[in-house]
């Protein structure tokens, strides 16, 4: 999953092949050349040259589009991870479960299934994954006022991880806490081979937090005529670029499900979010300019700048739809679940093992 979540971020990244003009080579020094105006245009379009190259190593998307699209892909990967749709029990429901999250850029579920969503469409991605427990409430009591607590149930879920191999280094961090009340009971079938649960009022507080960096080797030259000779400009370095993403995201969900055949249990849902945080771009540069001169202007100098500073969030109130199906065996099951965002164009998935009593 870590890998994965890099790898992928790594590839929106660097192998868009349209420039974002987000390198600039600035505090230009024309030495030689100062105060002739046809030998400065002349190094100004070798380091113009220079820049063009580099950036057509970095990301296409325009940052705020970027940085918008992985703020709400990290809301939705969430979705699924830390609560249970589908499980009767009675004492307890542990698992683990893995989300992931792209803002796919307009593209359609059939355009996933048919493959035709190119790396360079997606407009931002995440992941993570996370332990759940959850318990029913009437273990302490059986009624509050009006709550029955025999309806309750509650969920948590955490995890936190680092990783750093082969120029990715990222963290991640999950937690949530959820609380489902069953509105509608359930009802049976005879001889228990169908089962409807019911109607389950979803709610709680989730939080992501997700911090990347991949880091690029960078070598390009330019070489243009300039003062009767040539000048060519260098840029061998490493590009650090990557993102900072947080969120805290307040669910509210109605969901229904039943058991068919003893051991499948298929569900449904509508869900709507109220999202918090932001995304922030991080990227450095490390590496100079350098500039060899043949028979053209000496002491020409520039430096090189990469800056992503941009920060953005994502979108505040998002309506989305969820199905899934989860395979019990006794008391363990596996589930897979498709989350759909309705109002922004992010779609997530989410799969997990669970054991209960």
């Amino acid at each position: 999953m870590r890998i994965q979540s890099c790898a992928i971020l790594g590839l929106l990244l660097f192998t868009a092949p349209a420039h974002a003009g987000l390198f600039k080579i600035t505090n230009r020094n024309y030495g030689s050349a100062t105060g002739n105006a046809l030998a400065q245009a002349s190094v100004d379009s070798v380091f113009n040259t220079l820049e063009t190259q580099i950036n057509s190593k970095l990301p296409n998307a325009d940052q705020s589009t970027y940085l918008k699209g992985i703020a709400n892909s990290a809301v939705i990967s969430g979705a699924g991870v830390g609560v249970d749709y589908a499980t009767k029990y009675s004492l307890f429901d542990v698992g683990i479960a893995v989300g992931v999250g792209a803002d796919l850029g307009g593209a359609s579920l059939t355009d996933v299934a048919n493959g035709n969503v190119k790396a360079n469409q997606i407009a931002g991605f995440a992941g993570q994954y996370s332990l759940m427990i959850g318990v029913p409430a009437h273990l302490s009591k059986g009624k509050i006022s009006f709550l029955d607590l025999n309806r309750l149930k509650i969920y948590v879920n955490y995890l936190s991880s680092s990783f750093n191999k082969s120029g990715l280094q990222s963290h991640f961090s999950s937690w949530g806490t959820d609380f489902q009340y069953k509105i509608v009971p359930e009802r049976s079938a005879g001889l228990g081979v169908a089962r409807w649960n019911g109607v389950d009022l979803t709610s709680g507080v989730r939080y992501s937090s997700m911090d990347l960096l991949i880091a690029q080797a960078i070598n390009q030259s330019a070489t243009g005529t300039a003062g009767g000779g040539s000048v060519t400009a260098a840029f061998n370095g490493i590009a650090n670029v990557g993102a900072n993403v947080h969120t805290f995201t307040v669910p509210v969900e109605v969901s229904t499900s039943a058991r068919v055949a003893y051991f499948l249990t298929p569900y449904v849902g509508l869900g709507v979010d109220l999202s918090f945080g932001s995304a922030t771009s991080v990227a450095n540069v490390n590496g100079p300019i350098s500039v060899t001169s043949n028979s053209g202007p000496t002491g020409v100098t520039g430096v090189g700048s990469l800056d992503l500073g941009e920060n953005q969030g994502p979108q505040f109130l998002n309506l989305r739809y969820f199905v899934g199906a989860q395979i019990e065996a006794g008391v363990v099951a596996i589930f897979v679940q498709l989350n759909q965002a309705v109002t922004n164009d992010t779609t997530g998935v989410a799969a997990g093992l669970r054991a209960y009593w």
